[in-house]
């Protein structure tokens, strides 16, 4: 066999022989480490019989060559003639590599005819129905190894369940298994905790939302189901749903840290600075030697465009020692936002090594061009590309977007033309001039760069939300455009630029209603103030305009004079 099919197959090998551990709360189990390559095929006395060896090498022969139909066939015939145990687990673990539920359901009954009282079998059969689809005959072997686990793993049987059931590849009929399991024990919080997580899974968000309102109903004050909930919310950009969830979570669990953090975080999001400062001020208060409250501080100190408090608590955490380039960065872009360039270099130069070494040598780069020094700008990012070959495709992105964010598009589109000259075929560089030819309105170039990243690279998500946006905002091509971005977000299912690509072409198709769920979600995820201003275009247009005009004044306080916030206002001839 192929290398890759050797792994695979002895991952198959361990599939129903997992041992069952305590499992962790706090998440749904996961099914342990692949094992090292299979053991020769058994050799026992009973193994040794003519016929049992015969069909054991025609099947060893088939697997090498890639024939696993006639695998599983001759392994099925060497374990109905062998009494030896190894052979069926061979057998067993061939066909469910094969995905042959069906022949690995009959040679599990052959394992459990042999060993009538053992668990693997049972464990085999249990997975090779669920693999197979039929929950119904999958029920007897999982209530029994439930009831057998009990006791074990602590949490009724449902973790020794959920961890058998986490590999299958039959995410929905696991998810149905675990929920009709948890449905034979109501008032067990396991059983609802642990079908939730076999639902989300499973794509089931809805059913992951019941199962787990249930479980805190059982249990409130139980952690690990407030924390699946929260990211649950908080995956599908739901963010005042999480808010809400998250805010029963620390009145109902005052003293939990993890709660907690993810509350500030997302009242941040929500851009209620002062509120997500008082959490952090409250983390902080039960742990003051907590160096992420302190630098979320800082973050909310910078957003708030409090800079002295900021740079206060910045400079108390670099005398913890973590993450020093880290915290020189942020000091560097807090002076560089207030205007202390000198004191802002002063930082960056600091930052020699680490992930934040380039952001820094970009930033000094970028220096150079507030102060006013365009010529010395560009001299400064050659000297760095000649310096640093390695780097030279993310300094020219970098230079390019340290000119596209002082408006000057033009100088921004020569970096990236230049670098394709050295770089004809870079997705990066590509995708990075497409979006600033759309800048200077040149479509046919961003049309044409786009489709070439996507010739490079069919799967490149970006690329098919940026032409499809493209399309869905710039033409009238939005069926075409439509299509691009479901592509997009089958593959970025939580981006926020995709979400607000979708909400947008469904609304340029006249179906704002259907758009708008997208657009608050990717409002939730993002404070972009162009995905900030489509929801408020699209508000307006559905008669909801007191939210449209309160939401346009938030986004143009954090963000005064953007540029799509005042395009929108124009539009809509305020």
């Amino acid at each position: 066999m192929k290398p890759a099919a050797t792994a695979a197959l002895a991952l198959a090998l361990s599939l129903a022989l997992v041992p069952v551990t305590r499992a962790d709360p706090a998440a749904p189990a996961a099914p342990g480490p692949a094992p090292a390559d299979p053991a020769p095929p058994p050799s026992t006395a009973a193994a040794r019989d003519t016929e049992v060896w015969y069909h054991i090498l025609l099947g060893e022969l088939a697997a090498r060559r890639g024939r696993f139909d006639v695998a599983v066939s001759e392994y099925q015939a060497a374990a109905a003639a062998s009494t030896d145990v190894r052979v069926t687990e061979r057998a067993f673990a061939v066909a469910l590599y094969a995905r042959d539920p069906a022949a690995a359901a009959g040679i599990a009954r052959r394992w459990q005819t042999l060993l009538p009282e053992a668990i693997p079998p049972r464990q085999a059969l249990a997975l090779a129905l669920i693999e197979g689809g039929d929950v119904e005959a999958a029920l007897e072997p999982l209530m029994w190894l439930r009831e057998h686990f009990a006791v074990q793993d602590q949490q009724d049987g449902f973790a020794a369940v959920a961890n058998l059931l986490g590999q299958a590849r039959e995410r929905q009929a696991a998810w149905q298994a675990l929920a009709r399991l948890s449905a034979q024990q109501p008032d067990s919080r396991f059983g609802h905790y642990y079908a939730a997580g076999a639902a989300l899974a499973a794509g089931e968000g809805i059913a992951a939302e019941r199962e787990l309102q249930t479980a805190l109903k059982l249990a409130p004050d139980w952690a690990p189901a407030w924390q699946m909930r929260a990211r649950l919310v908080l995956d599908r950009g739901d963010l005042p749903a999480a808010l809400e969830v998250l805010s029963a979570a620390v009145t109902q669990l005052p003293k939990d840290t993890a709660l907690r953090t993810a509350y500030a975080r997302a009242l941040f999001l929500a851009n209620r600075y002062d509120e997500a400062g008082e959490q952090f001020d409250r983390l902080l208060a039960d742990n003051p030697r907590d160096s992420n409250a302190r630098l979320a501080l800082a973050g909310i100190a910078f957003e708030a465009k409090q800079y002295d408090r900021a740079v206060a608590l910045l400079k108390d955490l670099l005398g913890s020692g973590e993450n020093p380039g880290d915290i020189e960065f942020q000091l560097g872009r807090v002076e560089e936002a207030r205007g202390d360039y000198a004191a802002a270099r002063a930082w960056y130069e600091k930052v020699t090594d680490g992930d934040r070494r380039l952001g820094a040598r970009i930033r000094l780069g970028a220096l150079k061009l507030a102060e006013g020094d365009e010529p010395g700008m560009h001299a400064w990012f050659n000297a760095e590309r000649a310096a640093h070959p390695d780097d030279a495709v993310a300094l020219f992105i970098g230079e390019a977007e340290v000119l596209r964010q002082k408006d000057l598009i033009q100088p921004a589109w020569a970096v990236l033309t230049a670098a394709l000259a050295g770089h004809p075929d870079d997705t990066d560089l590509l995708y990075a001039r497409a979006l600033v030819a759309e800048r200077l309105d040149r479509i046919g170039e961003t049309e044409s760069d786009l489709r070439r990243v996507l010739e490079l690279d069919p799967e490149h998500g970006q690329a098919l939300n940026a032409l499809g946006y493209t399309l869905a905002d710039r033409t009238d091509r939005l069926a075409e455009a439509e299509d691009l971005i479901r592509r997009a977000l089958e593959k970025l299912p939580s981006d926020a630029a995709v979400l607000d690509s979708m909400g947008w072409v469904l609304y340029r198709q006249g179906k704002a209603a259907e758009g708008l769920p997208f657009l608050e979600r990717a409002q939730g995820l993002s404070l972009e103030p162009e995905i900030l201003a489509h929801l408020v275009e699209v508000l307006w247009t559905l008669g909801r305009q007191d939210e449209a005009r309160a939401l346009w004044e938030r986004g143009a306080q954090r963000a005064p004079g953007d540029r799509f916030l005042q395009q929108v206002r124009e539009k809509l001839k305020w």
